[in-house]
């Protein structure tokens, strides 16, 4: 399994706060059966340049590998980031830094309020004009304030869709979670995970959980999504 979506890198965002912290929750992913944890930090595009933000970011990732040294069985390890969207996101030079692996794939946090045409038209130009393959951050906070048919209409652009472990957890949400996914409208389920509390690892119950439901089906569907993934980044 892969977690693409964590906040497990130490000292950065609003995450892990120290190394210890950061690798008892790579433990945690290893023992739920992750294989490959991306760790994608909040970038904000108002706060530093791509540059900047990768130099801190490159900090904190030597601190992590250094703790990890020589323990076996812990996932391999990419870094990436969690872009906020912005207006003119496609125009900016530097988008190497703000791909998973310094590969192709881009992990981003649409705006909390409905998405013009305008947005959507800045997501496919990074596809059409830059190379760059998105994945839309927890598409489950949005469905409140989001046109019907949105999901499908990304999903039918190549647009990657990424839920939280927690949707499917939820008694609240899990039945919609597994529409979603039984419908093709989920590319990645990924934790979100920021610590050991309140938001820790839970990928191997939400596997578990998925895999009861929906069956094995459900479950090579999202295999092939992490092996297209990994396709880029390596």
């Amino acid at each position: 399994m892969l977690d693409v979506h964590t906040h497990i890198l130490p000292g950065i965002d609003d995450g892990s706060r120290s190394v210890e912290q950061s690798l008892t929750m790579l433990r945690a992913e290893a023992e739920q059966g992750a294989k490959t944890v991306m760790l994608t930090p909040h970038y904000r595009a108002t706060r530093e340049s791509p540059a900047e933000f990768a130099g801190r970011r490159a900090a904190a990732e030597v601190r992590l590998r250094e703790a990890v040294g020589d323990q076996e069985g812990l996932p391999a390890l990419y870094c990436g980031a969690e872009v906020e969207f912005f207006e003119g996101l496609s125009h900016v030079e530097e988008l190497e830094p703000l791909c998973i692996g310094g590969g192709s794939v881009m992990l981003i946090e649409m705006p909390f309020c409905p998405w013009n045409r305008r947005m959507l038209a800045e997501i496919s130009a990074l596809q059409q004009h830059r190379g760059v393959q998105p994945i839309l951050a927890h598409i489950e906070r949005y469905r409140s304030f989001q046109p019907k048919g949105l999901w499908e209409e990304l999903s039918d652009r190549g647009v990657w869709l990424q839920c939280n472990t927690s949707f499917f957890r939820r008694w609240q949400t899990s039945r919609i979670a597994m529409s979603m996914l039984k419908r093709r409208l989920v590319d990645f389920v990924a934790t979100d995970s920021h610590d050991l509390e309140r938001r820790a690892p839970d990928l191997g119950a939400a596997m578990e959980k998925i895999g009861a439901k929906l069956g094995r089906e459900a479950l090579d569907f999202l295999r092939s999504g992490e092996e297209a993934l990994l396709g880029r980044v390596q």
